[in-house]
């Protein structure tokens, strides 16, 4: 079973170590800074409530997640922007029902280069205009 839920402060240390893990930051835009201390961290924690994905389960957070967004918050689009290079990833939303809509070329910033994002999104069924 896969539970999402708020982070607590007493998951300041997984989290400064999973920040702290280069294969993760690469991921990340750059308004994330690659040298996290536990201090970070519990600040981060209070200013938002991030979900930790954990490795192994992200297929099911995505599923809960646009479950969520179409059931409870009655959204009609959900969309998300990666990295061209996180091909496992692309994998994940492609298996979840999520269609590649296009790649943006040169459209993030990161480690000093330039990037392409690839912008995916899942629609709710429905009735809507053409």
């Amino acid at each position: 079973m896969v539970k999402i839920r708020e982070l607590k402060k007493s998951d300041s240390k997984r989290l400064a170590s999973l920040l702290n893990n280069k294969k993760i930051w690469d991921n990340l835009r750059d308004y994330t800074p690659y040298s996290y201390t536990e201090k970070d961290t519990v600040e981060y924690i209070d200013f938002c409530n991030l979900k930790n994905w954990g490795k192994g389960i992200t297929s099911k957070v995505v599923q809960l997640i646009f479950d969520y967004g179409f059931k409870r918050l009655n959204i009609v689009r959900i969309y998300t922007g990666i990295f061209n290079c996180n091909i496992a990833f692309q994998k994940v939303l492609i298996n979840n029902g999520f269609v590649k809509e296009g790649v943006f070329k040169n459209a993030i910033f990161k480690n000093g280069k330039l990037c392409d994002e690839v912008r995916f999104a899942i629609i709710k069924e429905g009735d809507f205009c053409d």
